[in-house]
């Protein structure tokens, strides 16, 4: 009796994307097996490739906002000469000053 209930014609309603239909019941259940790998493999390549384009502007952000080492140190470099530089000019005019006093 189960096996005449397999090959028997059903009316099903229409349900998720799958239309007003009357089919076998073996049928409709790989109507409905076929709808769901077809949704399951959408969903994959979706997860890929929304997975790649965050990776891509991970990528992009760390070009933008990173450190670049070689930019630091040869502004390193610049302060420190700058620095030196200055430090230079107040001995020069402390030993002026001090040159000046011993005149006076």
């Amino acid at each position: 009796a189960l096996f005449n209930l397999s090959g028997l014609a059903v009316s099903f309603k229409a349900a998720g994307d799958l239309g007003a239909i009357t089919s076998t019941v073996n049928d409709y259940g790989n109507s409905v097996l076929s709808q769901f790998a077809v949704k399951a493999d959408i969903a994959e390549t979706l997860s890929k490739d929304l997975g790649l384009l965050r990776n891509n502007l991970t990528e992009k952000l760390g070009e933008v906002s990173g450190v670049n080492i070689d930019e630091e140190l040869t502004n390193l470099i610049i302060f420190e000469n700058a620095y030196n530089a200055s430090a230079r000019m107040i001995q020069t005019a402390r030993e002026l000053f001090d040159t000046l006093l011993e005149l006076v």
